[in-house]
């Protein structure tokens, strides 16, 4: 949340002052963002490829 806040931050502060810094602090911002978007996408999926390991091993168990 935090994270959405200071881009939107900086790209209101890019609106009035256009600077190269405020270009590369923005572009590395979104980057973060990024990265921890990819990061929760992952983790959702190593969590599903759980639960459905964990159903087929009691799918097992019923059928020994």
């Amino acid at each position: 949340m935090k994270l959405k806040q200071a881009i939107s931050k900086v790209e209101e502060k890019l609106k009035v002052e256009k600077t190269e810094e405020l270009h590369k602090l923005l572009a590395e911002l979104k980057k973060v963002d990024e990265e921890i978007k990819e990061s929760e996408a992952r983790d959702k999926a190593v969590e599903e490829i759980k639960r459905k390991n964990d159903q087929i091993e009691w799918v097992n168990i019923k059928d020994v």
